[in-house]
């Protein structure tokens, strides 16, 4: 009889540990992760998908829930729905994370899941590459300025833009004056040529100690990495 219990004891015990129920020894199997368009233009438009996979059969601790975590000086955590899919005939279980940036940067990123009282991990990269302008307008608070020997300054503004999205920031956008001979002139006081977080330069100009009177043509480009250029032109005169 003490052999019959002990038989059936070990029955229901192995009915009850099923590894199936992704114990212990299956936890690794559990969380994949996968970047959907990685190297991805950062103009605060275009998004890159980090993806968490899970078995269909999967049930968390408590929320039904993936934290998905931006790593860096400042962490960042939000939590993303766990929903069921049915993908290339296979049922599975995905929970999703879009990110955008406007740097071209690489950016970690983590994903986190809570189940059977243990935290599983996943870290991966999600890279950025510049956007660059589709085209370039010049703006100018004056369209002449004094050859006095003053110093005095016009202000001239230089924005990349595309037709969606932004421009990177940090972008190389130059800015160059040209007089009537097309030969340099002038002076940019604080010389800036990288885009700020709405794509615009701004530059404070003056004549310094020219005395060049006429057309000064101020021209602005940048160049891509397959080595297209983008440019404007905008025209002013300098004139007693």
């Amino acid at each position: 009889m003490k052999h019959l219990l002990f038989i059936l004891t070990i029955l229901v015990f192995s009915s009850c540990y099923d590894e199936s129920e992704f114990g212990p020894s299956r936890l690794n199997e559990v969380l994949k992760i996968k970047v959907s368009n990685d190297y991805q233009l950062a103009d605060n438009f275009n998004t890159a998908t980090l993806r968490a996979e899970l078995p269909f059969d999967l049930n968390t601790d408590t929320d039904n829930m993936v934290e998905f975590i931006i790593l860096g000086t400042k962490q960042i955590s939000e939590k993303r729905d766990i929903r069921l899919i049915t993908e290339n005939g296979s049922d599975k279980k995905i929970s999703e994370f879009d990110i955008i940036s406007n740097k071209a940067e690489s950016i970690k990123l983590r994903c986190k899941l809570n189940l059977n009282g243990s935290e599983i991990t996943r870290d991966t990269v999600v890279n950025f590459i510049r956007s660059y302008p589709e085209s370039i307008r010049i703006t100018t608070d004056a369209l002449t300025i004094k050859p006095d020997s003053t110093f005095s300054e016009i202000e001239i503004s230089t924005k990349g833009m595309k037709s969606k999205g932004l421009v990177s920031l940090k972008t190389v956008i130059e800015t160059k004056a040209l007089d009537s001979l097309g030969t340099e002139i002038g002076i940019f006081t604080n010389y800036q040529n990288s885009t700020d977080s709405l794509g615009i330069i701004t530059n404070k100009y003056t004549l310094g100690l020219s005395p060049y009177q006429g057309e000064i043509r101020i021209i602005s480009y940048s160049i891509d990495n397959d080595e297209q250029s983008t440019s404007d032109t905008l025209s002013i005169i300098s004139k007693i």
